[in-house]
């Protein structure tokens, strides 16, 4: 199922200085932007390649970030399937295997 822009915008949410000033602090404003564009394209990905179920949440995975070095970001779907997803699985257009949630 293809996600509409007004769905993505909730599913997606961007990271702002307004609402998670501690998560802005500790990354910066290049990093968080980096992570906004990567929620994104961690949902798309998602979305595009998970045939039967629907993306449902993105948020930063703290546990497996490593800030100003490595942003992951956690898909979570309907099905209740977790996909850890970083820089390098959407640059290679690679799901990798989810978990469950």
């Amino acid at each position: 199922m293809a996600i509409n822009q007004q769905d993505l915008a909730l599913i997606a949410a961007p990271i702002t200085k307004e609402h998670y000033p501690k998560t802005f602090d500790l990354w910066g404003s290049e990093w968080i932007d980096r992570i906004n564009k990567l929620s994104v394209q961690a949902a798309l990905l998602v979305d595009r390649r998970v045939d039967g179920d629907n993306v449902a949440y993105v948020g930063l995975s703290e546990d497996k970030s490593k800030a100003k070095a490595k942003p992951v970001v956690f898909v979570d779907t309907e099905g209740f399937k977790r996909y850890y997803i970083s820089e390098r699985h959407v640059k290679q257009s690679k799901l990798p295997k989810p978990v469950q949630v």
